[in-house]
């Protein structure tokens, strides 16, 4: 990310906005499609987001290895979300991208 433009780094952002909002209802249902004893509105809010913008670029843009993606992820779950968010962020993703 430290070679990407500022123009670059606008773009990557449009593109994977623009990808969410097209795709947005399929995304839901992936998530709430691999949620154990949980519905989609009880998911911490930063946790969804986090999960959602991921499975974008996993399954949508696709120009990032998926790898890299859901560490991406599970960095800014551990900073931005709780306790516990970085392994359901990390176990929700791993599992959408093995599936």
């Amino acid at each position: 990310i430290d070679s990407l433009t500022k123009q670059e780094d606008k773009d990557f952002a449009l593109a994977l906005t623009d990808l969410y909002f097209a795709n947005k209802q399929q995304i839901d249902d992936l998530i709430e499609g691999n949620l154990v004893d949980y519905s989609l509105d009880r998911i911490y809010k930063i946790d969804r987001a986090i999960i959602s913008l991921a499975i974008t670029e996993i399954k949508y843009y696709k120009q990032t290895p998926v790898s890299v993606v859901i560490n991406e992820a599970v960095e800014m779950a551990k900073k931005y979300g709780t306790d516990k968010s970085y392994a359901f962020v990390n176990g929700i993703l791993k599992t959408i991208s093995e599936g």
